[in-house]
């Protein structure tokens, strides 16, 4: 499941990143003819991208992080991860804990945690005792 949610996030990834900067690439040699203003526009749109990707697209090394069990989960303690808002569903399991990315999310264990927003994108997971 983990695997399949990296793929998909890399599919997004090509298909809004990658795909129209070589369309911006192309256009710009063969379409500007080289005037400077369009350069410059190329250049502040390219920025403008890199800046859109950083911000909507989750850093890999956390996804690694938490796949590879190498961020510990302890209860009552706050992760800080960066995720992409439209990524619903996307489950995990690190040290026996089984999560999914709901707004709030009862797992089979005896601990729940809550998604709560914070600006661009990113998302905190608390880890508290579940109450019952």
């Amino acid at each position: 499941m983990v695997i399949g949610w990296v793929i998909i996030t890399f599919i997004f990834y090509i298909f809004i990143f990658l795909i129209p900067l070589i369309f911006i690439i192309v256009e710009m040699f063969c379409v500007f003819k080289g005037d400077s203003l369009d350069y410059i526009a190329f250049i502040m749109l390219l920025l403008a991208t890199i800046l859109g990707a950083k911000i909507f697209f989750p850093r890999l090394s956390d996804l690694i992080a938490l796949v590879k069990g190498k961020t510990k989960i302890v209860e009552g303690k706050v992760i800080h991860v960066n995720w992409p808002y439209w990524i619903n569903g996307f489950s995990i399991n690190v040290e026996g804990y089984d999560f999914s990315l709901n707004t709030l999310c009862k797992p089979k264990i005896g601990v729940y945690y809550q998604i709560k927003y914070l600006p661009y994108t990113k998302f905190v997971l608390e880890i508290t005792p579940r109450k019952e």
